[in-house]
């Protein structure tokens, strides 16, 4: 019975590999030494040498385009943040919305770039090397033939063998499909080597064209992005110094109203005087006098506090003097309109802890507290109740009502 045909050509293969490797093992062991091609064994560790440099390039780029995508997340997700940050009626909102987009686009069109014109020409290169591997590998097999089958002749000529003729055919054949494959990895071998020059120059070019036209991009996008948010700041600041300005010069004013008052008036003289006044039923006018002696607006005189206070007061109101011992108390009709807007309870001047000026007006949001006009004199006292106390705020009396108000309403008086 006949021998498949795929396990006889399986039985030659074997036949042969084993042959080949019997005359490896007779190469290593002659005492005459191998002759050695010095050319194919330089354009073998040519190749493998480009074939390690590709396989490198390939992993390095696969690394980089990773990266990229890396940064392309980061760089959008800060974006959107950014955007969510700024809010529209901001100056350069619009503006800073595209150039925030502008950079997602730029990121993926860089990244479309560099696969289609880089990474995937440098792995259809990689591809190469298998095939050209497999031509090295087959022209060595044919080496070791060639070699068997001279050694045989040689042999068979020297014993005068009769199988000379026949293993003279075997020599010729094995010589001819040597020398086809030896000749074939001879022309492939430098030329592909030497087209490595050609074929990276091109690629490289292309790869650092692309970069620097995506920095380039970058770069200009960020430089406008600069640019908004400098206008952004620019305008938070004026805003921000204009409050501060305005904020200054109410304290400004406040302070020195409060000095020239200190300055001219004591505060018990100024208490009996806005007392007296307010006995006349003329409440208001109190108010408008203590803000005009405290700035100095109305008076005859821009140097004497107390002729604006006499200055300030009715035709038929007596000028007031504000020397404690020149008070009289008043009596009839006086009397009963003084005794009409006493304060429910007296003040003890013991009790004055010090005295503000209220450098902005104040309307009470609720029952206890109290409230004041700009300028106006409240005399400060501990809190009726200590468990009412409360950061921020005060406890006072100002025309002839007592409650609580806010500290950051008031300014301290000079030398109270």
């Amino acid at each position: 019975m006949a021998e498949p045909p795929a396990q006889k050509s399986l039985f030659k293969k074997s036949v042969k590999a084993i042959a080949r490797k019997r005359e490896k093992l007779k190469q290593k062991m002659s005492k005459d030494g191998n002759y050695v091609d010095a050319d194919f064994v330089e354009l073998k560790a040519n190749f493998e040498k480009q074939q390690n440099q590709a396989h490198r390039v390939v992993k390095d780029i696969q690394k980089y385009m990773k990266a990229l995508d890396a940064m392309m997340q980061a760089s959008k997700s800060l974006g959107d943040s950014i955007k969510t940050v700024y809010e529209p009626d901001w100056p350069g909102s619009n503006a800073a919305y595209n150039s925030i987009t502008g950079l997602d686009v730029t990121f993926q069109d860089v990244r479309a770039k560099l696969t289609e014109h880089f990474a995937e020409p440098m792995k259809s290169y990689l591809g190469q090397f298998p095939d050209i591997k497999k031509r090295i590998e087959k022209r060595e097999r044919r080496q070791l033939d060639h070699d068997r089958c001279k050694r045989a002749v040689e042999a068979a000529r020297q014993k005068g063998s009769k199988r000379i003729n026949e293993l003279e055919d075997s020599y010729v054949n094995a010589q001819t499909e040597y020398d086809s494959i030896n000749n074939e990895v001879y022309e492939v071998l430098p030329t592909f080597y030497d087209g490595r020059v050609a074929f990276y120059g091109q690629h490289f070019q292309t790869l650092y064209a692309t970069l620097a036209s995506f920095h380039e991009t970058v770069a200009g996008t960020t430089n406008e992005l600069a640019v908004t948010m400098d206008e952004l700041f620019t305008s938070g600041s004026s805003m921000h110094e204009m409050r501060d300005r305005t904020s200054s010069d109410a304290t400004s004013e406040s302070h020195a109203a409060a000095s020239r008052v200190g300055d001219y008036v004591g505060d018990a003289e100024l208490e009996e005087f806005r007392d007296q006044a307010g006995a006349d039923g003329d409440a208001e006018k109190v108010k408008t006098i203590d803000i005009e002696a405290a700035i100095g607006v109305g008076s005859t005189s821009s140097s004497d506090p107390l002729a604006a206070l006499n200055a300030s007061g009715t035709d038929e109101q007596t000028p007031v003097s504000l020397g404690a011992a020149d008070a009289e108390p008043p009596t009839g009709a006086s009397a009963s309109a003084s005794a009409a807007s006493t304060p429910k309870a007296d003040l003890d001047p013991t009790r004055i802890i010090e005295k503000r000026i209220a450098s902005h007006p104040y309307a009470p949001q609720d029952d206890d507290e109290l409230s004041f006009a700009q300028g106006a004199i409240i005399s400060v006292v501990p809190f009726p109740d200590p468990e009412d106390e409360e950061d921020g705020w005060l406890y006072g009396y100002c025309d002839g009502k007592e409650g609580v108000f806010p500290a950051n309403f008031t300014q301290p008086m000079a030398g109270s």
